[in-house]
């Protein structure tokens, strides 16, 4: 869209009010007058992500947030990679990972790679809930909330491990 106003260089004054009056969005504006709103926090963007929502087996990713967070009070929420990522000390730990037709978790140690060659599995999880990618990342699926409820106590059992082990 030609906006006579910016190839002018009309940033200020009344022309800038106008212009700001017939920007399709707030975003807009702020981004071509190189103001960005305050960044949300995680838990403001995770509750956004939720808002919005529309997904079958969303009530089960409700239940899941609040046991993640329920695990542990140092456990803090954001978005990332499309979906709520829990992290403990600012490093990604459990990341939401939403498909069709089931919600898969990836436990993991964080973005970056991080050497753990001859070290073997990262937890001993005595739930047997996990699937093994590699040694420092795991999964954890699940299709139903009622398969939520009753994995309740081993998830929170393994996010408490994950979280000891993955400093």
């Amino acid at each position: 869209m030609d906006r006579p106003c910016l190839r002018a260089g009309f940033r200020e004054g009344w022309i800038a009010l106008a212009y700001a009056r017939a920007c399709a969005t707030e975003r807009e504006f702020a981004n071509i007058h190189n103001f960005m709103p305050p960044k949300r926090t995680g838990p403001e963007q995770v509750v956004d992500f939720f808002s919005s929502l529309d997904h079958p087996l969303k009530d089960a990713m409700v239940k899941i947030r609040e046991i993640i967070l329920s695990s542990d009070d140092t456990v803090t929420e954001q978005i990332k990679w499309k979906g709520p990522s829990f992290c403990y000390n600012g490093d990604d730990r459990v990341t939401f990972n939403i498909r069709v037709d089931h919600i898969l978790l990836i436990f993991h140690r964080g973005a970056k790679v991080k050497d753990s060659t001859g070290r073997g599995r990262l937890i001993d999880d005595p739930t047997g809930v996990l699937k093994w990618i590699t040694d420092d990342r795991a999964t954890m699926q699940f299709e139903s909330l009622e398969e939520v409820l009753e994995n309740e106590t081993k998830l929170r059992d393994v996010v408490r491990l994950w979280i000891a082990a993955a400093e």
